[in-house]
């Protein structure tokens, strides 16, 4: 091999290994300060004290109040159309205003991200877009759907304006939380 292959070689290990290191320091990466709103009720059930901080910024961001967020460990996937699909977290309205939120275990930086996904549903329950029947019925912007599993994840509505606004939550969450 040539001495041009292996400097080439270990320049690209390096700039992997510092890319990788970066990425392992936001995973791991402890939140600034902030200060805690008292407008939401999180009861954090996970033992992971800092998704509840995340879920807090969340609703700040998302200028939602006056809720109750339960928050689990996942136990089981949901059923589902997909034999493949891997949920890491969802979520779903108890009553109104009450919501459980049930979240894989994840890190700091994946955690933001699968919570930014289930924040942008509970706007869509408290705005009433999306609402879940007990029967598996879903009413979606004054449609209803009387089996959401006849439909594929990926193409449900709710799920594609979710995932549409997931990023900009993420970010948002972020900026707040690594100041």
């Amino acid at each position: 091999m040539s001495m041009k292959a292996l400097t080439i070689g270990y320049l690209f290990m390096m700039a992997s290994s510092v890319w990788s290191c970066d990425i392992f320091r936001k995973k791991d990466q402890y939140f600034t300060p902030i200060e805690i709103s008292t407008t939401n009720t999180i009861l954090n059930y996970t033992g992971k004290s800092y998704l509840d901080t995340i879920i807090h910024v969340g609703l700040n961001e998302a200028n939602i109040h006056n809720v109750v967020i339960i928050l689990e460990n996942m136990k089981s996937q949901p059923k589902s159309t997909s034999e493949n699909l891997v949920l890491d977290a969802y979520v779903l309205e108890e009553r109104d205003n009450v919501f459980y939120i049930s979240i894989s275990d994840l890190n700091r930086y994946k955690s933001i991200s699968a919570l930014s996904h289930e924040i942008i549903h509970i706007q869509q329950y408290i705005s009433q877009r999306l609402q879940v029947n007990r029967d598996g019925s879903v009413i979606w912007e004054n449609g209803t759907i009387n089996n959401a599993n006849d439909i594929e994840y990926m193409d449900r509505p709710w799920e594609l304006e979710a995932f549409k606004n997931q990023n900009n939550m993420r970010d948002q969450i972020e900026n707040e939380l690594y100041k």
